[in-house]
């Protein structure tokens, strides 16, 4: 996993960007049963833009727009291909969403 991010502040307001990437090894004889069996890494890639406004002492209001997105890779076994997620029936083998949060930060 890797992960990078900066961020400026410019009197009350503060922006930041992050990114992230990950890359995780995956069993094929433990997601389908098959001793047999290999499995893709599964990969997730995510970037995010957060921003705040310091509306007082230790009271900030905060923002961030997200972007993630997952592909859990596919697992063979005797010439079949399927996603892993097929492999223990939910057919989901990429996940992207996006994300939008609001609040409010107190600091005591």
């Amino acid at each position: 996993m890797v992960t990078a991010g900066a961020s400026y502040t410019i009197d009350a307001w503060s922006f930041g960007l992050e990114g992230l990437y990950a890359s995780y090894q995956q069993s094929g004889p433990v997601i389908t049963g098959n001793p047999f069996a290999t499995a893709d890494n599964q990969t997730y890639l995510g970037i995010s833009l957060n921003g705040a406004y310091a509306l007082g002492p230790g009271i900030a209001l905060e923002a961030q727009v997200a972007y993630t997105t997952t592909n859990y890779g596919d697992v063979s076994f005797g010439g079949f291909s399927a996603p892993v997620p097929l492999a223990v029936g939910v057919d989901a083998s990429r996940v992207d969403s996006w994300e939008l949060d609001l609040g409010t930060a107190i600091n005591f």
